[in-house]
C-alpha cells in the first residue's frame, strides 16, 4: 500500500536512523486504531498519525503489533498482544470457519493425523481421524460419545458408564462398594442403591426422612425385606398383602353371671366383636367359674353369638360364668378358588 509523502515525513524520525542515501527496511512498534475491510489503521509509537497498513496476521483494535516499512509501504508482520502460533513440535494450530483447530502432525509425512479439537464460539468439539464428532462441550449441553456405542470411564476405570446394544449400564469395580441414585426434597431423600461388598451384597429402593426409613424394599442373600409406613398397606396389583400378624385375630370374652340350680343346666351367652374384615371361626380355650360342671358345650352362631351349655353338678344352686378365648381369620379380599371336582 503506497503512503502519502506528507505522512512519511511526519513519522520519518520514528522509523529512520542515520541516512545513508539507500532505501531502508525497518520494523517498528505500533497500535491498531481501527480496521476497515482489508485495511488496518495503526499509530506508530511516538506518532499521532493514523497510518493505513496491510496485515499478514489477524489483528484487532488496540492490539500491539510489529510493522515493517519498506518502499513506502507498511506491512504488519506480527501481533504482540495475540501472537500467532501455528506449530510446536508435532502439535499444530490453525483457524478455520468454525473455530480454532488443534491437532497433531505425522513426523514423517508432516500431514495432520489422529484426533483433533475445534474450539468454536459456542462449543468445543472433539473429532476422530475420520472427521466424525465424538464429544462436544457447550454452554448448556455436554455430549459424550456421539456414536451409537460409548464407554466412559471415571477414576482410572473404577466406575464405567456404557451404552451397549441399547442398554445403558452404570458399573463399578471391586473397589466401588456401592452405586446409588439419590434425589432430595427438604429432609426427604429418595434413593436406589446397589451395594456389593465382601460381607454385604444387596440392592434396594428406599425413601428416607433424615436417616429413618419410611418405605423400602431391600433384596439380599437373606431374602427380600419390605418396610411399610405405619398404618399403610403393602399391595400387589392393587390388593393388600396380608401380613402374618394380620391373618389371625384373637380375644377374650366373658359371659355374664347366671344362676343355675343344683343338678341343672343352662346356657351362658355373649356376643363376640372381631375386628373389621375378620370372621370368628372357633375358640382356643375357656374356663368356667361357679363350681364343678358336668358338661361344657359351645356354639357360635352366624351373628358371632357364643352359647355355652353348662351343667351344675353341685347339690346347691350357684352363679356361673364363662371366660372364652376366641380366634378369627382375615376374610377381606378373599379370592374364590371355585368348585373343583375330579373327573372319572
Amino acid at each position: 500500500m503506497q503512503l502519502q509523502d506528507d505522512l512519511l515525513k511526519q513519522f520519518a524520525d520514528a522509523v529512520n536512523s542515520e541516512t545513508s542515501g539507500q532505501p531502508s527496511d525497518r520494523t517498528v512498534y505500533a497500535e491498531v486504531t481501527r480496521v476497515d475491510g482489508n485495511t488496518v489503521y495503526i499509530k506508530f509509537d511516538g506518532s499521532d498519525i493514523e497510518t493505513p497498513a496491510t496485515s499478514m496476521v489477524k489483528v484487532g483494535v488496540k492490539d500491539r503489533v510489529f510493522a515493517s516499512i519498506k518502499d513506502h509501504s507498511v506491512v504488519i508482520t506480527g501481533n504482540i498482544s495475540y501472537p500467532s502460533l501455528t506449530r510446536v513440535g508435532e502439535v499444530y494450530i490453525t483457524l478455520r470457519g468454525d473455530g480454532l483447530l488443534v491437532g497433531r502432525l505425522d513426523k514423517k509425512t508432516n500431514w495432520p493425523v489422529g484426533t483433533y479439537i475445534v474450539v468454536g464460539t459456542k462449543e468445543i468439539t472433539i473429532y476422530n481421524d475420520k472427521h466424525e464428532a465424538l464429544s462436544s462441550f457447550g454452554v448448556d449441553t455436554i455430549e459424550l460419545g456421539k456414536k451409537s456405542t460409548a464407554l466412559i470411564k471415571f477414576c482410572g476405570g473404577k466406575a464405567i458408564i456404557q451404552l451397549d446394544d441399547g442398554t445403558l449400564r452404570i458399573r463399578g469395580g471391586n473397589s466401588v462398594s456401592a452405586i446409588g441414585l439419590s434425589n432430595t426434597y427438604g429432609n426427604y431423600r429418595s434413593e436406589v442403591v446397589c451395594e456389593a461388598k465382601e460381607n454385604s451384597k444387596r440392592v434396594g429402593m428406599q425413601l428416607l426422612n433424615g436417616t429413618s426409613a419410611i418405605s423400602s424394599v431391600i433384596v439380599s442373600e437373606n431374602g427380600v425385606s419390605v418396610t411399610v409406613p405405619s398404618g399403610k398397606a403393602l399391595t400387589v396389583n392393587g390388593k393388600e398383602v396380608v401380613k402374618v400378624n394380620g391373618v389371625v385375630a384373637t380375644g377374650l370374652i366373658r359371659t355374664g353371671n347366671k344362676w343355675i340350680n343344683a343338678h341343672s343346666e343352662d346356657v351362658l351367652r355373649a356376643t363376640i366383636s372381631p375386628p373389621t374384615g375378620y370372621s370368628v371361626v372357633g375358640v382356643s380355650g375357656w374356663s368356667i367359674s361357679g363350681g364343678p360342671v358336668s358338661t361344657s358345650f359351645m356354639y357360635i352362631s352366624g351373628n358371632n353369638q357364643l352359647e355355652v351349655v353348662v351343667g351344675n353338678l353341685t347339690d346347691y344352686g350357684n352363679n356361673f360364668s364363662a371366660t372364652i378365648k376366641w380366634f378369627a381369620i382375615r376374610t377381606t379380599g378373599v379370592i374364590d378358588g371355585g368348585s373343583q371336582t375330579i373327573p372319572w
